[in-house]
């Protein structure tokens, strides 16, 4: 899911994509997306747990018909187009620092999406331990999103 929102990053290399066809991606707690596009309210209970059952049934279907394909001797990179676009991927980015700054100010930012949130706060974690100097200059003079993990690190390294 947040793999495919994050081609929007233009500018960063992808490489070493592994799928983990047995894993899937259910959320815990489904959202509606509101009129301001980068907002969403969380469903009750009820219609989260209706929502996470039509969901898995889903995937349990799709995931019967790859199994029934490689049976029959269908290739792996055929029979996966039936999958639902949820499961994991792994993956390696490569990037400038010009780029990693704009997506760490985007997707670091208190009002980015949850999943994306955990992703880019990840990054900067990793971006910290082994940058600590370019970490600070990124936070001191580009910085502009407002998270208070992000602000953590940066008095960590002060």
């Amino acid at each position: 899911y947040i793999f495919r929102q994050m081609y929007r990053h233009k500018r960063p290399a992808w490489y070493g994509l592994v799928k983990m066809l047995d894993e899937f991606y259910i959320p815990k707690q489904w959202r509606a997306q509101t009129k301001d596009r980068y907002a969403f309210e969380p469903f009750g209970d009820k219609e989260n747990t209706e929502l996470t059952g039509i969901f898995t049934e889903y995937i349990e279907d799709k995931r019967k018909y790859y199994g029934e394909l490689l049976l029959a001797g269908v290739s792996p990179q055929l029979a996966e187009r039936f999958l639902p676009y949820c499961f994991y991927v792994q993956v390696m980015r490569n990037s400038d620092g010009i780029e990693l700054f704009n997506f760490l100010n985007l997707r670091c930012d208190r009002h980015a999406q949850e999943e994306h949130q955990r992703y880019a706060l990840r990054t900067a974690e990793i971006f910290a331990q082994h940058f600590p100097i370019l970490f600070r200059a990124w936070y001191e003079e580009y910085w502009t999103g407002s998270n208070l993990k992000i602000d953590s690190l940066y008095k960590q390294l002060s």
